[in-house]
């Protein structure tokens, strides 16, 4: 019984995380094509800067790479 409740929990989990996923992709490619507009980066590379820009800053709140 415990297992089952637990792959309903899972299935649960599984749609709102793709519900999440379906809504936020319209907006970040509005969000891209809104902030690039002017120097026409590509939508893969706007990503990387923004992941990168992340990275950095989390890792100076953890006090830098080890």
């Amino acid at each position: 019984m415990k297992n089952k409740n637990n792959q309903s929990k899972m299935k649960i989990k599984e749609k709102i995380a793709f519900a999440v996923f379906m809504t936020s992709v319209p907006l970040l490619i509005e969000l891209w094509k809104e902030k690039t507009k002017d120097n026409q980066q590509s939508f893969d590379s706007w990503l990387m800067e923004i992941y990168n820009r992340h990275n950095d800053k989390s890792k100076k709140k953890k006090g830098g790479e080890k």
